[in-house]
Order: structure tokens, then C-alpha cells, then sequence
């Protein structure tokens, strides 16, 4: 799960439905347009495994490559805006990942 800014708040429904089925999760913030990461904690007390970094452009990029690369994960969650979308799918293409993608619309 990734999320900056406003995009934060679509992870904490997911990540309670996702856990229900057992699923083992992580995610990355960034505070973005906010400029406050604010579903952190909410996460942590589900079980989440949560990463915050000050910019997901400047300092997240490289945690999650290597998250992806190690968890090969099935699923990846992605809110936030455009740019960072493309650069996740970039990502995980790169990786040869087979992991479903699902991103929030503007």
C-alpha cells in the first residue's frame, strides 16, 4: 500500500477489509499536499507495517522498490496522484511483478 496526502485515507478501509482475510500488509506514506501523515498510527494498530517518509518522490522510491522486490506481493494498493501511479506501475513492471494494481481516479 502506498499513499501521499488526501490519498491516505482511502488505505485505512482497504487495509481493514484486506486484514480480515488474513492478509499480511505494509504500506508507505508520505504527508504530500497535507503535509501531515495522518493514518499511520490507525494502520499500526490494525497490524499494518507502515513506513512514513517525508517525500514518497524523494526518499520512498527506493524503500518501495525494495519492498516489492521482497514481498512479491499480489496485490499493490496505490492513492495519490498520476505521477506516483505511473511510477509504482513502472516499478513493478520492471520487477516482472504479477501483483494486480489498483490505484484511486481523480
Amino acid at each position: 500500500m502506498v499513499a501521499g496526502g488526501t490519498g491516505q485515507s482511502a488505505l485505512v478501509l482497504a487495509a481493514k477489509t484486506l486484514l480480515r482475510g488474513g492478509n499480511r500488509l505494509w504500506a508507505c506514506l508520505a504527508p504530500g499536499s497535507t503535509d501531515l501523515i495522518y493514518v499511520g498510527q490507525t494502520l499500526r494498530k490494525y497490524g499494518v507495517e507502515v513506513n512514513e517518509v517525508s517525500s514518497l518522490r524523494r526518499y520512498g522510491a527506493k524503500i518501495i522498490m525494495n519492498q516489492l522486490t521482497q514481498l512479491e506481493p499480489s496485490l499493490v494498493i496505490c492513492a495519490g496522484p498520476e505521477e506516483l501511479q505511473t511510477t509504482i506501475l513502472t516499478m513493478l513492471c520492471s520487477i516482472g511483478s504479477k501483483a494486480e494494481f489498483v490505484h484511486t481516479k481523480k
